[in-house]
């Protein structure tokens, strides 16, 4: 809804919604807003501030009274920063300054937009009315963790070996174990040998022990890039072998690596390999931080007896730029580390996060890092350039957005040709 007495005004604002065919309805009065939000579903006001009848800022407490699930977007012609903030500390989500530019508009309204809808997808979680809320342990709406969710069911109605290839943290003993769960094996039990800690003098034992305990069933082998060579041929005459075990084996570094490098047996990775599952790190699932933070946030809250409940805008946005080189691991610990040592409160804010998260130098798509030491811009009393500044934030929203320049733009609140136009000719 556009809430603006400026004809002019309204069907400029109209115009270039209806650019990205986005439904408007147009009131000219504090008052034919009010009715219209009581009678009709809104998701965004565009909200003028200069109405015949009401005060645009008083408007804004009575719109969300009526509606609380409507976003208000603050449209002025006034340039003071105090009215903006005094909206925004009303309930505003954003602000717009006449004279309006249509990139400025969309991405706004773009933004809001999504995050609408990642609520409503939230809440269907919550309530049990989507399918990722009974996948097993695994919590995600993104379209990257839908593929991932589809290869492990693939996966499961099959006998074939499955690769399981993430970085740490990333949930490749989930994947295995849901694998397992959705099986035909899931009343046998389900066997693990993590490679990393096995004795090398025992790694062939050991092996053996863990496929024969297996039989019938599923034997999950992780890390299995460290085995030894000894082990390794161990490994590849139980698979030549007639066994019925369902084997599913994982590793951090890419496999076809250490193959290149000698250090794993070409016909054991592909024999291992038949069905190869990726799963993503959690810096490439964005829209799925908020939903883990405050799933994790409500567990540990439980089970420790506090009242939080969720967090804050500001310390989400802070939470979703942040790059987790620990992935969902490093989450589920910080999240842990807040309800345990911070004063117990409903809402968790940005100065509750570890104050590493607060500067660009956590990014590891940040060339600039060793400049700095390591230990972030804004720290000592060296004063950056804001042009590099502005190269920083560009090369981690390309590095973020997997080189998507568009994407890469819609986050940086800035026009994809000017985004071409500033960023690295390297990229």
């Amino acid at each position: 809804m556009i809430v603006e007495d400026d004809p002019t005004a309204s069907v400029l604002l109209t115009s270039v919604l209806e650019t990205e065919a986005i439904d408007s309805h147009v009131v000219d009065t504090g008052a034919d807003a009010l009715q219209y939000l009581e009678n009709n579903s809104v998701d965004i006001v565009l909200m003028d501030l200069g109405l015949p009848d009401v005060s645009g800022l008083e408007l804004i407490s009575q719109a969300l009274h009526v509606s609380q699930s409507t976003e208000i977007i603050v449209v002025t012609g006034e340039s003071s920063a105090d009215v903006a903030l005094e909206a925004v500390s009303l309930g505003a989500k954003d602000y717009i300054v006449k004279p309006i530019q249509p990139e400025r508009l969309l991405i706004t309204v773009k933004n809001i937009a999504e995050r609408i809808e990642l609520n409503r997808k939230v809440q269907a979680l919550e309530s049990g009315d989507s399918r990722e809320k009974n996948f097993n342990d695994f919590i995600g709406l993104s379209n990257i963790m839908q593929d991932v969710y589809q290869a492990i069911e693939s996966s499961a109605l099959s006998r074939e070996n499955v690769f399981i290839h993430g970085e740490h943290g990333s949930g490749k003993s989930l994947g295995a174990k849901t694998i397992h769960d959705l099986s035909d094996r899931a009343d046998k039990p389900f066997i693990k040998l993590d490679c990393r800690i096995i004795d090398e003098s025992t790694a062939e034992q050991d092996l053996r022990d863990a496929l024969k305990s297996a039989e019938g069933s599923t034997c999950y082998v992780s890390g299995v890039t460290r085995l030894p060579k000894a082990a390794q041929k161990e490994f590849l005459r139980f698979i030549e072998g007639d066994h019925d075990v369902r084997l599913i084996c994982s590793s951090v570094t890419p496999a076809l690596e250490k193959v290149q490098k000698g250090e794993l047996s070409e016909d054991l990775y592909y024999r291992l390999n038949i069905l190869p599952i990726s799963m993503p790190p959690l810096r490439q699932r964005g829209e799925d931080i908020d939903l883990l933070a405050n799933f994790f946030l409500k567990q540990f809250a439980k089970q420790n007896q506090k009242s939080f409940m969720s967090f804050n805008g500001n310390a989400l946005a802070l939470m979703r730029d942040y790059h987790w080189p620990g992935n969902i691991r490093e989450l589920q610990n910080i999240v842990k580390s807040i309800v345990l040592l911070s004063q117990d409160t409903k809402v968790v804010t940005q100065r509750m996060l570890p104050k590493d998260m607060f500067n660009l130098g956590g990014y590891t798509s940040n060339k600039h890092n060793g400049d700095h030491g390591g230990q972030g811009i804004f720290t000592g009393h060296e004063v950056i350039p804001i042009r590099d500044l502005e190269m920083m934030a560009i090369e981690h929203a390309l590095a973020v957005c997997n080189g998507n320049v568009q994407e890469a733009a819609l986050r940086l609140k800035i026009s994809p040709a000017t985004l071409y136009r500033k960023k690295p000719t390297d990229s």
